[in-house]
């Protein structure tokens, strides 16, 4: 009787690669949780970098666009808009990928609002680096930020929601 049981708690070789199958197979269904949880655009970072760059070029231009002709905010010109927007989509990368990996606990426990203060310290950074990138006072860094922010999650649901990134 105990041989029986021996047998069967034995695993060939074949079972085992199924079973591993198995698990890479529910591995690469976490990512598809990832990227639909909101973190990631694309599997591939390097496409993911360049869709960010690129969105955060379009919403950059329209919230600065629409909060200037309310109220003076921010001061560019061409070549200061396109090296300020790169180093905030490297520097907001770099930042959001660090606290994801490690401080995760603080970024659910502050309910992602940490996020928000990492966003206005890159534009504030950018501010201070960048020549001809100026904001006019704190307060816009801070309303600049919650638009910027607001309409760039409606982009990104948009691509999300009609998997439009799901081709390449």
């Amino acid at each position: 009787m105990k041989n029986d049981d021996d047998e069967k708690k034995e695993l060939t070789q074949e079972e085992i690669e199924e079973l591993l199958n198995t698990l890479k197979d529910k591995n690469a269904n976490n990512t598809g949780t990832i990227l639909n949880f909101g973190l990631l655009l694309h599997p591939k970072m390097t496409v993911h970098l360049i869709v960010t760059w690129i969105i955060n070029l379009l919403v950059f231009a329209v919230v600065s666009g629409i909060l200037n002709q309310i109220s003076p905010t921010i001061y560019f010109n061409l070549t200061s808009y396109l090296l300020g927007v790169s180093l905030f989509t490297l520097i907001e990368f770099v930042f959001k990928i660090i606290f994801l990996k490690f401080f995760l606990r603080i970024v659910l426990m502050s309910f992602g609002m940490i996020l928000y203060v990492i966003q206005v310290a890159c534009f504030y950074l950018v501010d201070l680096v960048v020549p001809n990138f100026d904001f006019y006072t704190i307060e816009g860094v801070f309303i600049f930020t919650i638009c910027f922010s607001i309409v760039r999650l409606i982009i990104s649901r948009y691509i999300r929601k009609y998997r439009i990134l799901n081709r390449f």
